[in-house]
């Protein structure tokens, strides 16, 4: 028996911003009874490395945990929460006085029990959130991470930062 392929599971893969070292890690697990997250360090880490990773794992409270789209960027790179995206693509039948390329930015979120994005335009001056997708938009020539919301704050507009800081409050 086959499986319908609008059933099969996108692979669970997750990241996590620690914030004591304002570091992203890539997760190696997650323990939901001790509230830790152990994460995964690059090929050139020395054994000692290693053991203090496991010796000291990150506590829930001190990381912010992403998780993995199923998606990925023009490039191969794996789309997760709080990524920042540029989409462009070129418009089949543009109005007169319209750009026939149409750009945008976004970051990507988890919402109402989906992957979404927020959408943000910063070459305009009119300063506005577009609504909330509750998809990662499709259909575009090109789409690319250009950073995330943690280590490249700097890349989001004010009116997009007060969003975040604002919701950050909040929790």
């Amino acid at each position: 028996m086959t499986l319908n392929p609008l059933l099969r599971m996108r692979p669970l893969e997750f990241r996590v911003w620690h914030k004591p070292t304002q570091r992203m890690y890539p997760v190696h697990s997650i323990c939901f009874e001790d509230e830790t997250i152990t994460h995964q360090l690059d090929g050139d880490a020395s054994i000692e490395q290693w053991d203090d990773v496991y010796e000291s794992p990150f506590k829930f409270h001190e990381c912010e945990l992403l998780q993995f789209t199923g998606v990925l960027d023009c490039e191969g790179n794996k789309i997760f929460e709080g990524d920042i995206l540029y989409y462009s693509c070129i418009l089949d039948d543009p109005d007169e006085d319209e750009d026939p390329l149409y750009e945008h930015h976004a970051v990507i979120q988890f919402m109402h029990g989906a992957f979404g994005e927020l959408q943000f335009y910063p070459l305009e001056p009119i300063q506005t959130l577009a609504a909330m997708q509750s998809v990662i938009s499709e259909g575009y020539d090109y789409r690319r991470i250009i950073g995330n919301v943690f280590e490249n704050f700097n890349l989001l507009p004010d009116y997009v930062k007060e969003k975040f800081l604002s919701e950050a409050v909040a929790v």
